[in-house]
């Protein structure tokens, strides 16, 4: 059970990751 929720977590970071990148890229293009 374990093995999946690693699984999970990892998803979640890769997603959580991608949205901060597209924080920091909407930011970079506002004037």
């Amino acid at each position: 059970m374990s093995g999946s929720k690693d699984v999970f977590d990892l998803e979640h970071a890769k997603e959580s990751h991608r949205e901060q990148l597209a924080v920091e890229e909407s930011r970079r293009t506002l004037p």
